[in-house]
């Protein structure tokens, strides 16, 4: 009979841890979290169940860390927590995951984000502003000082002779320039009473001549 209640005994036992067993692997596949809100672009609340009981817990944004609030967030005794996420991805509208992930235990459990794109469309331009007054002239800076003039520089040294160049060869003979047209003879002008006066004086000196040639043979 003590033999037959210490099995019985030991069978339950049995059966206790199996089912502890059991709870324990249904507990960690059940981990979970919510997001509140689930879109957005600013922040957002994150709860977590089903997690170990006083474990720390760390948060990812799509594979990366990011910071919370508390800045290290652990699991109450029920394997429950809550903390605070901003979002790193303003500009990156759409789908992000986010991951907890239990440190000790290791349980994971994921969520996702949308970020939803707040880029409005342009807007018209604006009025443009008046022409602001023109502001007053400013004072008028003193006049630099005049440099010295230097002295003037040696006179360079006279450049040797070039090498005279080859004589070229001789140029080609020009055409020859066509024959001007004569002009017609004029006609003969009147003798002038002066032409015949100094014929006849010629005439007188030249016979002049010839009588003193002859007497002067004569009396020779």
């Amino acid at each position: 009979m003590k033999r037959l209640s210490f099995l019985v005994i030991l069978t339950l036992l049995l059966a206790l841890v199996l089912v502890g067993a059991t709870a324990n692997v249904v507990f960690a596949q059940n981990e979970a979290i919510t997001l509140s809100p689930a879109f957005g672009f600013a922040a957002a609340t994150i709860s977590g169940t089903n997690f170990g009981s006083g474990t720390s817990i760390g948060i990812t944004w799509d594979g990366n860390p990011i910071p919370t609030i508390p800045q290290t967030v652990y699991t109450d005794e029920g394997g429950s927590f809550t903390a605070i996420i901003t979002v790193p991805t303003q500009t990156s509208p759409g789908q992000h995951t986010i991951q907890a992930t239990d440190l000790e235990v290791g349980g994971v459990a994921t969520a996702i984000f949308r970020v939803d794109d707040m880029t409005g469309p342009q807007g018209h331009p604006g009025i443009p502003g008046e022409t602001g007054s023109a502001g007053p002239a400013g004072a008028t800076g003193e006049q630099g000082m005049q440099g010295g003039i230097g002295p003037a520089g040696l006179a360079g040294a006279q450049g040797l002779p070039g090498t005279a160049g080859d004589q070229g060869p001789p140029g080609e003979q020009g055409p020859a320039g066509l024959a001007g047209l004569r002009g017609p003879t004029g006609e003969p002008g009147p003798a002038g009473a002066l032409s015949i006066g100094a014929l006849v004086a010629a005439l007188l000196a030249l016979g002049w001549t010839l009588f003193g040639a002859i007497k002067k043979m004569a009396v020779g």
